[in-house]
């Protein structure tokens, strides 16, 4: 081999060693760098004159496709379930623990002691306000309840909204690697930084979205969700979903919401896991199942405590009393059976006037106004608003009725309870449920006696007597005895007691925080685990590195000693030549 050639094999050499040392330089400075895999430099070579010598060469990196769509693929599962968790845990610790304080159960607690409080002293102003101020406290702990259900479905949709954004950025930027990977082959230079970068991307998808994805031949990444819908070919493919800006129960998809969409297909059904797929799951299934609890426990605690006193009367007894039931016409077809006391009585409880009215003889709603109507010192009619009210003409004097066997609508409530003479809580559902306005402005009109039943019963005679509590025995023994509860929620159909369904309620939604909880956390270690698999695989080894960088030093002062060996003989020849 002639001094040229072993001058060119030394300097490509010394090329070589000097890219090397540049990648492994580069390898330790990004060594902490999410998702940077290791790179190393590949020569080309040829062969001239009997000797093989480096020419050229590119930096080339270390990524596992397979391993990595394992990791990709877990991470999907991962964004699924830590969102779940994020979000249960969220609704948990808003109802407490089942022993806790500021929570539904102590404030049902707290109620029933109320009435067993009021049970011992029925004349008792004071003991009536604490029920009623016990009862809006847990009228408001309920709607508080409902709130959070609904500000989570809310918090969830804005949070999808948020993760389309995301995932179009990120589709975006895979796009502009795939361009860059492009030009980069075109002009010979590596392209292992930007895949790297390509494939943090399309992981970042996966959390929200569960896609499949796979590599041209001229090394172009393609993404689509796992039904098919194309998210990224030629161009991206953007998903579009615009969030609400305010969420009631009334709120259901489709409808309710807006879809997800690309190419202007619905996506919202199809979606299979991810963060996404989460969000839609707590929005339209796991939040209303809890509102749907929610509601149940609301109806029937209106129903038992609106029933139980509606069943017996205010003492002293109400100079004016009106309906919960409004929108009523005289004209509405009234159905009823039975018969219902209806009396005045004086500030003892002294009765005045009084009539037992046979409800089958009344076929609409006009026909019970001119029966109450008919009766000494009464006079009853519709208001404004289509409220029965009902008036006791003299003053001093005020109305107080007995239920006697009155059963009214389909429902067969007394006829206090058909309109809601004495009711404690009004309206329907979680959302809304309160204590009726008269009692929040005098919790004295609280129903705590009862009319004589006696058929002997005379004007003159005794139809109310302070302190008698059966009123409020028969309230207390409704609230603390079994009720009846429709399926709701993934509950079934269950005799319970109100308490009981209320620790159910709570250990059910502790439960599935806690199951959320372990399905979260191995989630999350089956991803970690792949990641530390896959960095161990592919990331910078320190170590190695450094071995390797004394190796290249070695190599590159051997060179040079050769290079300047090649020389001296070139001197020589120069010298011998002179």
């Amino acid at each position: 081999m002639s001094l040229i050639s072993a001058l060119h094999a030394t300097m490509a050499g010394l090329s070589k060693t000097e890219a090397q040392l540049s990648v492994v330089s580069a390898n330790v400075t990004n060594a902490d760098k999410p998702g940077y895999t290791v790179k190393r430099f590949q020569s080309d070579y040829i062969t001239a004159g009997g000797m093989t010598v480096p020419i050229s060469g590119t930096v080339v990196g270390a990524l596992d496709m397979d391993l990595y769509g394992s990791v990709i693929d877990s991470n999907t599962e991962y964004g699924y379930f830590v969102t779940i968790n994020d979000y249960l845990k969220q609704y948990s610790d808003s109802l407490g623990k089942t022993n806790g304080h500021d929570t539904l159960s102590s404030y049902m607690d707290s109620f029933e002691s109320a009435i067993s409080t009021l049970e011992t002293s029925p004349s008792d102003n004071s003991a009536k306000v604490t029920v009623v101020n016990k009862a809006e406290a847990l009228a408001r702990e309920i709607n508080a309840l409902s709130s959070t259900v609904q500000n989570l479905r809310l918090e969830a949709d804005l949070q999808i909204q948020n993760s389309v954004t995301t995932i179009n950025q990120l589709l975006t930027d895979v796009d502009n690697l795939n361009e860059q990977i492009m030009t980069f082959e075109v002009n010979a230079t590596s392209t292992a930084d930007a895949e790297d970068e390509r494939m943090q991307a399309i992981e970042s998808i996966s959390k929200f979205l569960d896609i499949t994805y796979y590599i041209t031949s001229s090394n172009q990444v393609k993404i689509y969700t796992t039904t098919g819908k194309t998210l990224l070919d030629s161009y991206p493919h953007e998903l579009t979903h615009t969030g609400v800006t305010s969420v009631s129960s009334a709120n259901i998809y489709p409808g309710g919401f807006n879809s997800i969409t690309v190419d202007g297909t619905d996506i919202t059904t199809s979606v299979q896991s991810g963060e996404i797929k989460a969000l839609i799951e707590l929005r339209d299934d796991i939040l209303i199942k809890e509102q749907d609890k929610l509601d149940e426990y609301a109806a029937v605690l209106t129903q038992t405590v609106n029933s139980a006193f509606n069943d017996g009367t205010a003492y002293p007894a109400l100079a004016q009393i009106t309906s919960d039931l409004d929108t009523l016409t005289i004209a509405d077809a009234f159905v009823g059976t039975g018969i219902v006391r209806v009396a005045t009585v004086d500030g003892n409880g002294l009765v005045q006037s009084f009539a037992d009215l046979d409800l089958s003889a009344y076929g609409t709603i006009g026909a019970v106004v001119g029966a109450l109507s008919g009766i000494a010192g009464i006079t009853a009619s519709l208001n404004a608003t289509g409220e029965l009210v009902i008036d006791a003409d003299n003053a001093g004097e005020g109305i107080s009725m007995n239920q006697m066997t009155s059963s009214v609508g389909a429902g067969a409530d007394s006829f206090s309870m058909y309109f809601g003479f004495s009711n404690v809580f009004t309206n329907v559902g979680a959302e809304y449920i309160s204590v009726c306005n008269y009692l929040s402005t005098s919790p004295n009109a609280l129903a705590s006696s009862i009319l004589e039943d006696d058929p002997a019963l005379a004007v003159g005679d005794a139809g109310l007597i302070a302190g008698n509590g059966s009123a409020v025995t028969a309230v207390r023994t409704a609230l603390t005895g079994t009720a009846s509860f429709a399926a709701a929620g993934g509950f079934s159909a269950q005799a319970s007691t109100l308490s009981s369904y209320t620790n159910k309620l709570i250990a059910h939604v502790a439960n599935a925080s806690q199951n959320a909880a372990k399905e979260s956390d191995t989630a999350e270690n089956l991803y970690l685990g792949l990641k530390d698999t896959m960095e161990n695989a592919t990331g910078v080894n320190i170590d190695e590195e450094t071995a390797k960088m004394v190796e290249l030093e070695s190599q590159y002062e051997a060179s040079a000693v050769i290079l300047s060996t090649i020389q001296d003989m070139f001197e020589t020849l120069v010298n011998a030549v002179r």
